[in-house]
């Protein structure tokens, strides 16, 4: 009888322990993901920041600055246009757009960051005529030429 009771003991007792460590494995991966979700939020938000400064700075490309006052002040961009800008300028400009949308749907840039951040700007660079009149020529030849940022704006105008 004695040695059934101490059967008995011994597997309540590896019972308990296994239950133990499931409990401590489960609260292990239950921390893990909120890590992990945290690291990803702060990922998004400190690429979005970097990606705001490329933007609206000379530090990527020199003439960003210049594309944007001309937006803001509804002045021409293109020297075609009477702007001061060459489409090479336009393109180095309207393909940081690209590489926002491509990092947004890759989940690398939240939807939260791009609209925070981004939205002001790549709404007034969307609905600048002069910009639609270049990309809408470009994509004559070309369907997917800045589809990335004809279809960032069009997200974050239903966001």
């Amino acid at each position: 009888m004695t040695y059934i009771r101490e059967i008995i003991k011994f597997l309540t007792f590896t019972r308990t322990i296994a239950i133990a460590q499931t409990l401590l494995l489960l609260g292990g991966f239950y921390v893990a993901c909120i890590e992990l979700r945290n690291l990803s939020e702060t990922t998004s938000g400190t690429l979005s920041l970097q990606l705001f400064e490329d933007i609206s700075s000379d530090r990527v490309f020199k003439n960003n600055p210049k594309i944007i006052r001309a937006i803001i002040e509804n002045k021409p961009i293109l020297q075609e246009n009477g702007g001061a800008l060459t489409q090479d300028d336009l393109d180095n400009y309207l393909i940081l757009f690209n590489w926002a949308d491509a990092a947004n749907k890759s989940g690398v840039l939240s939807d939260d960051m791009i609209y925070n951040l981004h939205s002001d700007l790549l709404m007034n660079s969307y609905d600048n005529q002069e910009i639609k009149n270049y990309v809408s020529r470009l994509q004559k030849d070309d369907q997917y030429y800045y589809l990335g940022f004809v279809d960032l704006a069009k997200r974050m105008v239903k966001y």
